[in-house]
């Protein structure tokens, strides 16, 4: 996530209408931003431009949840170039609000498409890495091989120490137990650690805090069961380590409902746990 970080940083440009629609009509400009954005992007190898793909893609599934549908497709990209910290600022707020202070508001009203934004980071990557079977970008060692798993002895292309960084850490959200993933404020906790510099929770930390696997060589279901059933535990322990005092068990534990719906009740007990109810 911090490679979109800097793309972000690098080519977001908080302008108003009347500078986009300058750029856009003086010759030579948008070519020479889109050429830039390309020799950026080809500094990286294959794996990574997949990786920031898989990042983009996460990324505009939580501007989606923000915005109207009519206007997701005319913004999702220049909303994507206000970086990850806005739209997580988004997400968490539930509101477009973030967007609206990050852009000017005639950018988001406007009802025009433009050109400066449009396949903000998808385009350039694609004309550097066409799309392919995601295996073959995430599995650099495995190349097509399939072997028995470890755990459940189905032959498929396996996940191992090599290439656990390949794994998109922030799809592990999902696999929370319960209904903690839909539980706004660990979610959030949750996203705070992934989308955190410098790989401090990248998916082979996370995956080597939660169980020494270092000799497991494992499927995509088998990892995904492995994750999910300890992750809560994992954040639970993180953020402790990182000064949070933990507040009173909830006898539903992960699987509250209340949670979902009571925002002061997610926050004030810890769901982080196995039901006792």
């Amino acid at each position: 996530m911090y490679r979109v970080m800097l793309y972000c940083t690098l080519f977001y440009l908080p302008l108003n209408l009347d500078d986009i629609d300058s750029m856009e009509d003086e010759p030579g400009v948008l070519d020479r931003i889109k050429k830039a954005r390309r020799a950026h992007l080809d500094e990286y190898v294959s794996q990574e431009l997949f990786e920031l793909r898989a990042a983009g893609a996460f990324l505009h599934e939580l501007i989606k949840d923000v915005l109207d549908a009519d206007d997701f497709d005319r913004l999702k990209d220049i909303c994507l170039a206000t970086g990850p910290a806005v739209i997580l600022k988004a997400h968490k707020a539930k509101s477009s609000s973030a967007f609206e202070d990050a852009l000017e508001v005639e950018v988001m009203s406007s009802g025009e498409d433009n050109a400066l934004f449009g396949g903000f980071l998808a385009a350039p990557i694609a004309a550097i890495c066409p799309p392919t079977p995601i295996w073959d970008a995430l599995l650099d060692d495995a190349q097509g091989h399939s072997e028995p798993c470890t755990q459940c002895g189905g032959v498929a292309v396996l996940w191992k120490k090599s290439n656990w960084k390949r794994l998109i850490n922030v799809d592990f959200c999902a696999l929370l137990l319960g209904n903690l993933n839909e539980n706004e404020v660990e979610t959030a906790a949750l996203l705070d650690l992934f989308m955190a510099d410098k790989g401090r929770c990248s998916s082979d930390v996370v995956i080597a805090e939660i169980y020494d696997m270092r000799t497991a060589d494992l499927c995509s279901a088998c990892v995904n069961r492995l994750v999910g059933a300890h992750l809560h535990l994992w954040l639970f322990k993180r953020k402790v380590a990182d000064g949070w005092t933990p507040t009173q068990n909830c006898w539903y534990g992960y699987n509250c409902k209340t949670q979902l719906h009571k925002r002061d009740h997610a926050k004030s007990k810890n769901h982080l746990c196995a039901p006792i109810r």
